[in-house]
């Protein structure tokens, strides 16, 4: 499945300071709290020198609350070639950290995506809960003055959705690089979710706007006669908050929820679960280069020829169409 690993994607972290309603970590007591340091990731970077591309979001966890966020990308960028990318909610740390981050990257070519979801914190708050967005426009404002490429990541709602232009608007004004207008997909078959926050309820409603973005899975029933795995594709892997090494996030999720005994709500989540479950883990834990020669990933790809697991159908069958941002 693969010769040389080229790109990684990292969840450094599954602890978060933000309180998404749509988020999968939202409200779940059963999380590890657990984060990787340097020395992890030196244990697992084996050939740092076929590195291109490294990303840093994960599944349930904010990079920048990691401790040794800065240390971590700050080694990679000295052993690899490789160009980098960090999504991040922007409020979890103030402006000193910022600066340390400006100060010791400086140089380093790397993306910072902030998620603001609106343009007055009543509206950004009312998906991005336990976010303070003054903080974050000053944090990206300090990145965007000391040379660093920074873009806007703004999901679209019915509340913030004739906001647009002038969010644009600001964008340019403050210095962005672009401003990534996005259709959340997390609504799936609904067109809204309520939700308790601090003793209150709120509703957040889905869009009337023409998605923008393609949706990235299908879940209700598929047509498909193929999956191409974009990880074998791009010679990817996703590294989670421990150190397992699978091919993607959509894979990675389901193994820590192995761990940690949750069974999934639907037959594609329960499917993996229990396929991570059958085996010794110990096996995707390790020197990169070593894993991802583990029989799993054989399997895996002689699964898909069988169009299975289903979570691989629903995210890389060929009828499925791919993430895009479109402005």
């Amino acid at each position: 499945m693969y010769n040389k690993v080229k790109r990684i994607h990292f969840e450094l972290t599954d602890k978060c300071n933000a309180y998404c309603p749509q988020c999968v970590r939202t409200g779940a007591d059963w999380l590890a709290n657990v984060e990787l340091t340097l020395d992890d990731v030196k244990q697992i970077i084996d050939e740092p020198e076929h590195l291109e591309w490294i990303s840093f979001c994960g599944n349930y966890g904010e990079p920048i609350v990691a401790k040794e966020c800065i240390d971590i990308i700050e080694w990679l960028a000295e052993v690899s070639p490789a160009e980098f990318r960090m999504h991040t909610n922007g409020s979890a740390r103030n402006e000193d950290w910022w600066w340390d981050f400006c100060k010791r990257l400086h140089g380093v070519p790397i993306i910072v995506n902030f998620g603001i979801d609106g343009i007055t914190q009543t509206k950004h708050e009312l998906y991005r809960r336990n976010t303070d967005l003054q903080k974050i426009f000053d944090n990206a404002e300090l990145l965007i003055g000391a040379g660093f490429e920074v873009e806007w990541d703004y999901l679209v709602f019915k509340h913030n959705q004739d906001d647009i232009e002038t969010a644009k608007k600001m964008s340019d004004e403050k210095g962005f690089s672009k401003i990534n207008i996005i259709s959340t997909e997390r609504f799936w078959n609904k067109d809204t979710l309520e939700y308790d926050w601090k003793g209150e309820k709120y509703k957040l409603e889905r869009s009337t706007h023409k998605p923008n973005k393609k949706q990235l899975m299908r879940i209700n029933n598929p047509v498909v006669n193929q999956i191409n795995c974009f990880a074998q594709e791009r010679q990817e892997v996703y590294i989670d908050c421990r150190g397992y090494i699978t091919p993607c996030c959509y894979l990675g999720m389901y193994l820590y929820s192995s761990q940690q005994n949750q069974d999934g709500k639907f037959h594609s989540q329960q499917e993996l679960i229990g396929i991570f479950r059958s085996m010794n883990l110990d096996r995707l834990k390790g020197n990169l280069n070593e894993v991802v020669q583990d029989p799993f990933f054989s399997w895996l790809r002689g699964k898909h020829l069988e169009l299975q697991p289903k979570r691989c159908q629903a995210v890389c069958g060929t009828e499925i169409n791919r993430k895009l941002y479109n402005e």
